[in-house]
């Protein structure tokens, strides 16, 4: 979580700071009547509303001691110290105070907190942790806002999607926190103590996803307390291994490979995260037809691509896809490339080989070529069948184009 609030004069913009900004969930923005003299802190509520628009992140604006509108409307003491600010930057970049307006009147019209409207400041503080709490829960634990997953929770009587959970497990006491905010949002603890909660309630028939699960104890974690389920509900894992689900007890008949989405489909999403719930205009069409292309029905690829040329200029589309033509888009390969950091050296060498050169060869050739060089390949193809990254059609090897085209980069 990042938090903004008006800081000293003399203070500079940090890129570690801007990089905090963009890796939250959530910004809690405090104004106060000084705020609009910083411009380190417009700079920041700049970056604050680009992440809310590219990747959904979530802001909490508090008014503390001045009123929203006075926010909204640069007007009174909070008014007089923005003035003050812009006088300064008139000459030196006379669209940055356009800008600043409007990313003051936008925080400020979507509500918050407002501590003149509360008499006792520790009750303001109560409600506000509160609110992030449940925002936090919610934000790990709901059905995906473009129905996914939604298309069958219909069938259940209720439905949770834990998302990023090899995330939430690199970091200290991570797992621990998503079992701790899921046993809130399931059972409905308002403050939940894991292993000291005296009785649960049962919870009907209910959906509940996991998803990108890469170790057993990760979900041995997250389900202790899940003996309470129908025996009609469902738990699905979502997962870049294979091996990982046979860990997990699932029956292989029941492992189901993910196919790329259709034209269609594809369009739907990556149109969503482009253009909102306005949808294309007639001019981007062409615009978008290539992006979909690219994307190849990844869901990732279609998700961080249309993220990433959200209100953006046909110009600006322009260079982005021409770019994707000599290099692979940063957002998107980083996702695909945990799968390439999680295997060992040989594995890797054998996955950046059929990358550059033997997509497409016959398995036992490329067998007999990687073991005249002193790989033990039969093995390493195999995890990298597992993992999702190579198939075998026929005894052909093949993969997908966006893969490819990370590991060329890498090489």
């Amino acid at each position: 979580m990042h938090r903004n609030q008006s800081k000293t004069l003399g203070e500079e913009d940090s890129p570690a700071l801007l990089t905090a900004i963009e890796q939250s969930k959530i910004s809690v923005i405090i104004f106060s009547e000084g705020y609009g003299s910083s411009s380190w802190c417009l700079r920041e509520l700049e970056k604050i509303l680009e992440c809310k628009n590219k990747y959904g992140q979530i802001v909490i604006p508090i008014f503390y001691r001045v009123d929203p509108s006075d926010v909204r409307h640069q007007e009174g003491e909070f008014g007089k110290a923005f003035s003050q600010l812009e006088d300064r930057f008139k000459v030196k970049d006379p669209g940055l105070s356009q800008r600043w307006k409007t990313a003051l009147t936008e925080t400020s019209n979507q509500g918050g907190f407002v501590s003149n409207n509360t008499r006792d400041e520790s009750t303001l503080v109560n409600d506000i942790v509160e609110d992030i709490l449940k925002k936090l829960n919610d934000e790990y634990l709901v059905i995906d806002n473009y129905n996914l997953v939604g298309k069958i929770a219909k069938k259940f009587d209720t439905s949770y999607f834990i998302r990023n959970i090899r995330e939430e497990s690199e970091k200290s006491e991570g797992l621990n926190d998503l079992r701790q905010r899921l046993s809130s949002k399931v059972f409905g603890d308002k403050n939940p103590n894991i292993g000291f909660t005296s009785q649960k309630r049962r919870l009907g028939c209910a959906l509940i996803v996991f998803d990108d699960v890469t170790k057993l104890e990760q979900m041995e974690c997250l389900i202790e307390d899940f003996d309470y389920l129908d025996s009609e509900s469902r738990i699905i894992i979502t997962t870049r291994d294979g091996q990982v689900l046979i860990k997990c007890g699932v029956d292989p008949i029941h492992i189901i490979k993910m196919e790329e989405m259709s034209r269609d489909e594809a369009f739907q999403l990556f149109n969503k995260y482009a253009f909102g719930e306005s949808g294309p205009t007639e001019d981007y069409s062409k615009l978008s037809s290539r992006a979909v292309a690219y994307a190849k029905g990844v869901l990732v690829a279609l998700k961080n691509l249309g993220s990433s040329l959200f209100k953006r200029t046909k110009q600006d589309w322009e260079g982005v896809l021409q770019n994707l033509k000599k290099s692979p888009h940063k957002d998107i390969q980083r996702v695909f490339k945990v799968s390439y950091d999680g295997l060992d050296y040989k594995q890797q060498q054998v996955f950046l080989d059929i990358s550059c050169f033997f997509r497409g060869c016959e398995g036992y050739l490329l067998e007999e070529v990687l073991d005249s060089c002193g790989f033990v390949s039969h093995s390493c193809i195999n995890v990298l069948i597992q993992k999702s990254l190579i198939t075998t059609p026929s005894n052909i090897i093949t993969m997908h184009d966006l893969l490819q085209d990370m590991g060329r980069e890498i090489v």
